[in-house]
Parts: structure tokens; sequence; C-alpha cells
């Protein structure tokens, strides 16, 4: 994330939690626990930064209430709360936020508060896309986005829906990128970097529609990667995503993607050669 590989931060972070959802959230006793409040705290400043903030402040809510329970006080229970009373704050959650801060100000006296690091939600950024007929299923908008701060919070990108909704994001999404990439380049990102997030988690747990029908769905995840390539923009964001293009044009190569997707294919390859991993 220092780095400015926002994408591959994401990913990995949500994958390090994953690799820990065998731990009771609710019982402070079970091993483990600690080790999960400490990865959600670090995974939180991730998401902040480069992830949905409902993602964010679903990840900080529940660091902080297991570093409580765990009797933790250090760094990052204050960062979870500073994290948790920006970002209800910004979105008008005021009881949240009053929540967030008092335990800040009873725990952690002297800590200067923070500005909410993003404030462009999924929820938003498909809401904006439907408004402007680019995005045709409101129901997906409902099971993509839970409530943040409600008792099932999603904390992590696989917690956000059930994963074999993946796929079907993808298709009704990319249509919406390459519409708001025209007007509105951020909602765009955020609609993108989202489904990219969660189709890695359904890759990674071997989702099994998104497997067996790659060749189907592979192009289509390049096509919404390209919608964000932009002409001369350099640096480590744009090699990331070079970065994940290159993993997605190699697996569509050794799948034999379709013909008519070549020129897709050039494309791509033009741009990862002109952002080389460094």
């Amino acid at each position: 994330m220092r780095a400015g590989r926002l994408l591959t931060a994401a990913v990995q972070a949500d994958a390090a939690l994953n690799a820990l959802d065998d731990t009771d959230p609710s019982d402070p006793a079970a091993p483990g626990f600690a080790d999960l409040a400490s990865a959600l705290a670090r995974a939180a400043r991730v998401f902040g930064r480069a992830a949905d903030p409902d993602l964010a402040v679903g990840a900080a809510d529940q660091a902080a209430r297991m570093l409580l329970a765990a009797g933790r006080q250090d760094a990052l229970l204050r960062d979870s709360l500073r994290l948790a009373a920006a970002l209800h704050a910004a979105s008008g959650r005021g009881a949240h936020a009053r929540g967030a801060k008092e335990l800040l100000g009873k725990y952690f006296p002297d800590a200067e508060p923070v500005t909410a690091p993003n404030l462009v939600t999924l929820r938003t950024a498909l809401e904006t896309a439907a408004g402007q007929g680019a995005f045709a299923d409101p129901a997906l908008i409902r099971r993509l986005c839970p409530d943040p701060a409600g008792r099932e919070a999603p904390p992590t990108v696989t917690a956000r829906c059930d994963l074999g909704l993946a796929a079907v994001a993808l298709h009704a999404a990319e249509p919406a990128v390459e519409a708001l990439a025209r007007t509105s380049p951020g909602l765009a990102w955020r609609i993108a970097t989202e489904v990219h997030y969660l189709l890695a988690a359904a890759d990674r747990h071997g989702e099994r529609n998104l497997h067996l029908n790659f060749r189907d769905h592979g192009p289509v995840w390049v096509a919404m990667l390209m919608v964000l390539v932009e002409d001369g923009k350099r640096g480590p964001l744009m090699a990331d995503l070079a970065l994940a293009l290159a993993g997605l044009c190699d697996r569509l190569h050794t799948r034999h993607a379709a013909p008519e997707h070549e020129p897709l294919m050039r494309a791509a390859q033009r741009f990862i050669a002109a952002h080389p991993d460094r």
C-alpha cells in the first residue's frame, strides 16, 4: 500500500483475512482471536485507501470491538477508532460516529481526528450508474452492498456477498464502468476495482462458474479493467493494473480465448508492455 500498489494491497489484505476465517470472532478466548483482530485493523487501513469505504468501516468497527474484547489498547485500536469515527461521520451516521469518538476519547484522549480518506462507496457508484441507465439491476446493488452500519456489515471483500455473484456482478458492471469512465472516472474506478476484488476472491475460493466458464468471463474482466487505462498515465498504480491484466491475459491464452477477443488482448498487451513491473 505504501508503494502505491493499491490493487494488490486490497486483494492481499482480503486473502490474509481469509486465512484466519476459522477463528471465532465472537470468542476472545478462541485461538487466533487477537491475530484476527490485528489483521482486521490492518485491513481496515488498506481498505480505507484502496477499496470501498463501506468495507473499511466494517473492518474498523469489528477490529475495534475485538481489540477491546482482547484487552488491547494499542495503535491498532486507536487507528481503527479514528477511521471508524471519520467514515461514519462522513456518511452521516452520527450515532455510530459519536460512539467511536467516545471510545477514542476514553482510551486515547490525545488522539487527533482524521479526515475520511475516501467517500466514494460502491453503492453510490452503482446507484449513480443506475440513474444514468448504465446499470439495470437495482436488486443486485442491495445484494452487493450490505448496510455498513448493520450487525452483518461485511469487514472483508469475501464477506460482501455470495461469491457466486462475482461473475453476475462483472457482466452487470462492465457497461456501467464504460459509461461512467467518460463523465465520472472516480465512480468508474470504484466499480471496476471492487468487482475486480470480488472476482479475485471468488477465483481464490475456486468458485465453480468462474472457473468452468473463464473463457466467457475472462475477456469481460479484461475489458472492464482496460476501461481504466488512461493514455500517458504512469506510476505504481498503473504498473499494478498492468500486473493484474497480465495474469488474466496469460490465463486466457492458455484457455485459447476466442478469436474475436484478439483486439482486446493486443490492446492489453500493449498496456502491459508500457507499464513493466519494477
